[in-house]
């Protein structure tokens, strides 16, 4: 059976289940994990790693966002401060089950990618130019 926190390339041994024949040890069957592209998340180690898309006012004035997991409770990731581009958020123990100790977790990395305005009018170009005077 495939055990939490398996990744891929893991192999699932079934000893002396190969094929029998007669005056003959039968072989072991063995299984390699192949782990299939999320949406979401990627895998490394441990570890899972995602993108979180944020407006330019959520980067400047702070935000909460939250999200299903894979086991479907909310995850929260906020900062209350300004982000910078590429910023990432390290969130303890949300990340895969660790393989044989099932009370251990890996950690989530949440890189934050903003959204910017396709265009901005000729009145909120004027309000960017009075709030960034140099």
């Amino acid at each position: 059976h495939i055990e939490r926190g398996m990744d891929a390339g893991d192999e699932i041994r079934f000893p002396r289940k190969a094929e029998q024949l007669p005056g003959q040890i039968p072989g072991d069957v063995i299984v390699t994990l192949r782990q299939k592209p999320h949406p979401r998340f990627t895998r490394k180690g441990n570890d899972l790693h995602m993108d979180l898309v944020i407006t330019l006012k959520e980067a400047l004035l702070g935000f909460s966002k939250s999200f299903d997991h894979f086991d479907g409770h909310k995850v929260v990731v906020a900062n209350p401060k300004i982000s910078k581009p590429g910023e990432v958020k390290r969130i303890a123990g949300e990340g895969m089950p660790v393989k044989d100790v099932p009370s251990e977790r890996g950690d989530l990395y949440v890189k934050l990618q903003f959204k910017m305005p396709a265009d901005l009018t000729a009145d909120q170009k004027a309000l960017v130019e009075q709030l960034f005077v140099a």
